[in-house]
């Protein structure tokens, strides 16, 4: 089946060659691309590797083989780029129905006319398509499941977004429309986020795009660097009083390691670039999620006086749920803030446990069966993640253990420092999962000099032999 699916995506690859099937391509992602722009940018291509190829004096078969490489990488490289601007697009799009949404909302108090009105804020397009496709759906008054015509019509957007801030909202919305309450608070709460968010957003890709600009100069001066190290190891023979007809450039080990060279480059070139595309709307997380409760038991399964022999999994266990857990507490608290507007918390916990990340299915399950054996005890709340390393989240379930037993008093001050701790929470988290996004574009600056690296030993090793070879006959020669 794997091996079917890289045939596939090979062959699809191949077809991106024809200027119609990537025009095809781009044009799903709402851009034009003639076949004129193609050849220039092929002619463009062409005319720097075969500047590179002249400089490196590749011979015929290495010349081609990276001429050909080339040409078969640039429709993608293309493809991402046009994938990038659509992405980016998405990402403004969500941001401004989203708080365009909420807006409307709060004037209109129905789902309907916010979404309505939020439609007139778009030009043809995508996300005007997608909100008339849930208007027209919603209008029809007719439910295609048991869901309900609110959530199809909403999951329309959902769907097509794939944002788990819009989710968010328009759960805010159907609860709202369908048991009443005041929402004003809520809405205030979710466009702050939402501002927040949105700069966390821009501020990612913007460190991203300045990796990537780091990425391409890394590339440069590899290039450079070995190309120059070459000639000055071929122009060393002209050091010596005899003459020889040795070529450093032709020798074949530098040859090979030339059009390896190069290759790696182009495959380094290629990664930077496709990180540019990713991380916009859809969040995901490094790790299977089979994987990460598969952990989550170890850790509560764990007995250091019986299991020492398995410490080091405890360790690796606890460390990759620690990680994930501190990505999707602040998600799982903000729901909660929400809920906590209508709800009681108990009522709260238990609403929460249909849509919270499913790191913490395991720790809400306990902690909604303490709530029913011990209700009101503080233990119950501060046993929340317990066994994890996170002291921001025991703040937090004291919190909600003081809203739980004030009832009426100061629940709403102490909301607000409850939101205040989701907050820097979130900002922490996204912060977290921004250092690691960044730090993998970070460190492909460093394969260039890793190649580099090994390629200046090789030519610097192989011209060496070539010298002491001349050497020799020189001796031989005397």
């Amino acid at each position: 089946m794997k091996k079917k699916q890289r045939e596939g995506s090979l062959w699809s690859s191949l077809k991106l060659l024809h200027p119609k099937n990537l025009a095809k391509e781009v044009h799903v992602y709402g851009y034009h691309f003639s076949w004129k722009t193609q050849g220039i940018w092929m002619l463009a291509v062409l005319a720097g590797i075969s500047t590179v190829g002249a400089v490196f004096k590749l011979a015929a078969p290495g010349f081609f083989l990276v001429t050909a490489v080339a040409v078969c990488l640039l429709p993608l490289l293309v493809l991402d780029m046009y994938k990038k601007m659509y992405e980016q697009k998405r990402f403004a799009d969500a941001a401004d129905y989203m708080e365009q949404v909420l807006y409307s909302f709060l004037k209109t108090g129905k789902v309907l006319s916010a979404l309505k009105e939020s439609r007139e804020l778009f030009d043809q397009g995508l996300m005007r398509q997608t909100l008339d496709q849930a208007i027209r759906h919603m209008e029809t008054g007719r439910s295609d499941s048991s869901l309900g015509i609110l959530n199809e019509s909403l999951q329309i957007v959902e769907n097509r977004y794939q944002c788990r801030k819009i989710h968010m909202i328009h759960n805010l919305l159907k609860n709202v429309e369908n048991y009443g309450g005041e929402a004003e608070d809520s809405v205030m709460l979710l466009l702050e986020d939402l501002e927040l968010w949105k700069k966390r957003g821009y501020h990612l890709q913007a460190e991203k795009k300045k990796s990537h600009t780091d990425n391409v100069i890394s590339i440069t001066v590899a290039v450079v660097l070995c190309a120059v190290a070459l000639y000055v190891i071929d122009g060393m023979k002209g050091l010596f009083a005899a003459r020889s007809d040795v070529n450093i450039f032709q020798i074949g080990i530098i040859q090979a390691s030339s059009v390896l060279f190069l290759l790696f480059l182009y495959y380094v070139y290629v990664k930077s670039a496709r990180s540019l595309t990713a991380g916009w709307l859809k969040e995901e997380s490094g790790k299977e999620e089979s994987y990460i409760r598969q952990c989550w038991r170890i850790v509560k399964d764990y007995d250091s006086g019986s299991v020492k022999r398995k410490r080091f999994g405890y360790r690796l266990a606890k460390k990759d749920v620690t990680k994930e857990m501190r990505l999707a507490l602040p998600e799982w608290l903000m729901e909660m803030a929400l809920l906590l507007q209508h709800n009681n918390v108990e009522v709260a916990v238990q609403k929460s446990r249909e849509r919270a990340p499913a790191v913490l299915w395991g720790e809400l399950d306990e902690l909604i069966g303490r709530m029913k054996r011990s209700p009101g005890q503080a233990g119950v709340y501060t046993g929340f993640c317990k066994e994890f390393d996170l002291p921001e989240v025991a703040g937090c379930m004291k919190m909600m253990h003081a809203i739980s037993e004030n009832g009426t008093g100061d629940v709403r001050i102490q909301m607000n420092h409850f939101i205040s701790r989701v907050n820097e929470m979130q900002a922490a988290a996204d912060q977290l999962q921004n250092q690691t996004a960044t730090f993998h574009m970070r460190l492909i600056f460093s394969y260039p000099v890793v190649a580099a690296t090994a390629k200046l030993l090789l030519d610097m090793t192989t011209g060496m032999i070539v010298m002491f070879q001349i050497l020799g006959s020189m001796g031989v020669a005397q």
